[in-house]
């Protein structure tokens, strides 16, 4: 084998390691966010609307969105 090609199976495996990593971290942190927005939306079916919740509710939700972008 040519090191040039050695070199681009090195990269190409170095490469799928790092999207593997990456990746899965991006879907984890999405789900714990969407556990997150349930709980929100559970405590303002509950116990009403309150100024805190709808300000989390929606930084959640920009946090939320933000992942779906990196995704």
């Amino acid at each position: 084998m040519h090191t040039f090609q050695i070199r681009l199976k090195y990269i190409k495996g170095k490469i799928k390691k790092w999207n593997r990593e990456e990746f899965v971290s991006i879907q984890k942190e999405k789900e714990k966010l969407q556990t997150r927005m349930e709980g929100i939306q559970q405590q303002i079916r509950e116990g009403g609307r309150s100024e805190e919740l709808v300000e989390e509710e929606g930084r959640v939700n920009n946090q939320i969105e933000e992942r779906i972008k990196q995704e």
